[in-house]
């Protein structure tokens, strides 16, 4: 069955944290380069979260606010993964904007099987997770499946400046 998760609006003094959720989360790599040029993919997830570990990110968190801490904690970036609808993994539409950029070619194959759709639901898959968050008693996401294959990692400061814009922070989830 899929978990649902209770979760509550950010305010911005609250520092980020494991499970929070991005909106419009944009991350970058350096897909070749020669001598005469670099050749960067972006792409833009729809939904993200936050798989980092707490301590990890809370030490990221107090790094960037009080600009000290110690070096031997210190992370580059934090880890998180991209929250697909569950329709578009049935139909492989989460893959989508890949295909369009010519990153790779994407071969159409049966993927997310009622199978694999039924063995997720009932969380014994480990690629995937599925997910429903619901905010004040009324559904905020439905039918989300968290992919664990397609983590990416962006910089904390990238995180905190969009967790000041309402439009790119979506929730955080609380303990159940």
């Amino acid at each position: 069955m899929a978990t649902t998760s209770m979760s509550r609006e950010i305010v911005e003094t609250l520092a980020i944290s494991q499970g929070d959720i991005f909106k419009n989360v944009k991350y970058a790599y350096i897909d070749s380069e020669d001598d005469e040029k670099v050749n960067i993919i972006e792409l833009e997830f729809p939904l993200a979260i936050i798989v980092s570990q707490a301590c990890d990110v809370t030490f990221m968190g107090e790094l960037h606010e009080n600009l000290s801490g110690k070096i031997t904690k210190f992370m580059p970036s934090i880890l998180l993964c991209p929250i697909y609808d569950k329709r578009m993994l049935r139909e492989v539409n989460h893959l989508s904007e890949i295909n369009s950029d010519n990153i790779v070619e994407i071969v159409n194959e049966k993927f997310f099987t009622s199978k694999e759709v039924q063995v997720t639901d009932n969380d014994l898959l480990y690629r995937f997770h599925t997910l429903n968050v619901v905010r004040n008693k009324k559904p905020i996401i439905q039918e989300a499946v968290i992919d664990f294959k397609h983590c990416f990692s962006v910089p904390i400061k990238y995180l905190y400046r969009s967790s000041q814009y309402p439009s790119s922070f979506l929730n955080r989830i609380l303990p159940l």
